[in-house]
């Protein structure tokens, strides 16, 4: 194999290594948006007994 080849084959996986960088990157934006956005449709509700007092003697 000649020098170009192995620069070809260099050149590839730099490529395929950068693709994969940038869907990640995407990925994880997308998937913090979507957070947000289901966090802020969702309305805030305080825990059902949390601070309450329960009488347990029936």
């Amino acid at each position: 194999m000649d020098i170009s080849s192995f620069m070809a084959n260099d050149l590839a996986a730099l490529q395929h290594t950068l693709q994969l960088s940038l869907l990640n990157k995407q990925i994880t934006d997308g998937a913090a948006m979507a957070v947000e956005m289901v966090s802020d449709m969702l309305p805030a509700t305080q825990h059902p007994t949390l601070g309450q007092h329960i009488d347990v003697k029936a």
